[in-house]
């Protein structure tokens, strides 16, 4: 199994994607999602906080990668998403350890 660490995605946000030098979000959004979507079923990807812009609609995209997915809450994970983000990843949490080390 190969572990992956990735974080800030900001998915559904305008001006990050514009700052990161992308057209538009959607393009930006397809992106990032067209490299995690190439994850297998033996691999496990940590997204490490801010997934969204403080809304949900990219946690149906979750539900389809093949990889195991933890997601470890940003400031911009809204509380009032958790249960849709729940039914779209295997664990969400707000600070974990890997290799005896803090991940916050």
């Amino acid at each position: 199994m190969s572990v992956y660490f990735i974080g800030c995605l900001h998915l559904g946000h305008e001006n990050i994607a514009k700052k990161r030098g992308w057209i538009d979000v959607k393009e930006h959004d397809r992106v990032v999602m067209q490299g995690l979507s190439v994850l297998s079923k033996r691999d496990k990807v940590f997204i490490l906080g801010d997934l969204s812009m403080e809304n949900d609609k990219c946690y149906n995209f979750l539900g389809t990668l093949k990889c195991v997915t933890h997601v470890v809450l940003g400031n911009h994970d809204r509380p009032q998403d958790i249960p849709r983000l729940v039914e779209a990843v295997d664990q969400i949490s707000g600070c974990f350890k890997y290799k005896n080390k803090a991940i916050l």
